[in-house]
């Protein structure tokens, strides 16, 4: 990997003093944007489409985003560099949203199991985010203390980190950290897209792997960017008549127009009756995993000091939790191990 500027945080790179002399490389790039003006950038990489680019900046917002994307240009900021050192590509590294279709079918309880499970099975660090504005399952909490609207006016002023978002996060276990959804719900169209942005992208530089739930309602933009920046998509949903027809209408006015489809999800079929290849083949989805019903699940297991082990204690749930991990490690797994 070539870097074009003066990074004082880099060792043992080859440094270029110009575009001109990137001309002929295929290797992967760092640019400086204190070096080199998005001008220059865009007049040279019009020359040199191919090869992966980093573009080095301060702070990110749209109108930058929409031309690195237009660019084929990955932005990156300075607490980046140390992944970028080590190999690990900013774009493969996971980041998995739990959408519901329906309310109440335990997205929130999903994404703290499988955060559960995936430290216990590989040993990365794992935090879970809650994007949910409406209904994040604070029942599984005996101490509900935090909540994303503690961090709200932080994230739009830009001034969290990874230690203090650590510290705004319920510690579930010694490397699984939650920030649960918000506590008033008048806060849901509060946050924008590039405020979930900047939240995600200080996730991602704290935590190995990252896990948003987005709850079942799409009218907010923490759902929609949640979805959107996540790079594997689980719908929870169960085989009732009436979900499938929230599925279909939540896909045709909600997801399809941002370029989301059937194809870019797996399921996850919660509170299923009949079979799963059934219900993936009515969604035209791909079956990742399925859950058995449950009967008043939760009733029994909020009495229960730890909610999420009385989840997991059900076998084919552990093992449904498994398979989604192993599907994702698989992928990543230099990532999580490290």
């Amino acid at each position: 990997m070539k870097v074009l500027g003066e990074l004082e945080s880099i060792q043992g790179m080859e440094i270029v003093s110009s575009l001109e002399e990137l001309s002929a490389t295929r290797e992967d790039v760092i640019i400086d944007s204190r070096k080199v003006s998005k001008s220059e950038l865009y007049a040279w990489r019009q020359q040199h489409p191919a090869g992966k680019v980093y573009y080095l900046v301060e702070e990110k917002d749209p109108v930058l985003d929409a031309f690195a994307r237009a660019q084929d240009v990955q932005l990156v900021l300075p607490g980046d560099i140390p992944h970028l050192l080590r190999g690990q590509t900013l774009s493969d590294q996971p980041v998995l949203a739990l959408w519901g279709v329906v309310p109440r079918v335990g997205t929130t309880l999903l994404a703290l199991a499988l955060g559960r499970v995936m430290t216990e099975m590989h040993g990365g660090h794992v935090g879970v985010i809650g994007l949910n504005g409406y209904n994040p399952g604070f029942w599984m909490l005996k101490e509900q203390d935090h909540a994303l609207d503690d961090v709200l006016s932080s994230v739009r002023t830009k001034r969290i980190d990874g230690a203090t978002l650590q510290t705004a996060m319920v510690t579930m276990s010694h490397k699984l950290s939650y920030l649960p959804g918000l506590r008033n719900a008048l806060h849901a169209l509060e946050f924008q897209p590039e405020d979930v942005q900047f939240l995600l992208s200080v996730a991602k530089r704290t935590f190995d792997v990252v896990i948003v739930d987005v709850g079942s309602v799409l009218n907010t933009a923490l759902a929609l960017e949640g979805i959107r920046q996540a790079t594997h998509r689980y719908c929870v949903s169960s085989d009732r008549f009436s979900a499938q027809q929230q599925y279909f209408q939540q896909m045709d006015y909600c997801l399809k127009p941002m370029g989301l489809s059937s194809e870019h999800w797996m399921l996850v079929g919660n509170q299923l009756y009949g079979k799963q290849e059934v219900l993936a083949k009515s969604l035209g989805m791909l079956p990742v995993a399925g859950i058995a019903y449950q009967d008043r699940f939760d009733m029994y297991a909020e009495q229960q000091p730890d909610p999420i082990q009385y989840f997991l204690d059900d076998r084919r749930t552990k093992k449904s939790m498994e398979t989604i991990v192993t599907s994702v490690i698989d992928i990543k797994r230099e990532r999580v191990v490290g």
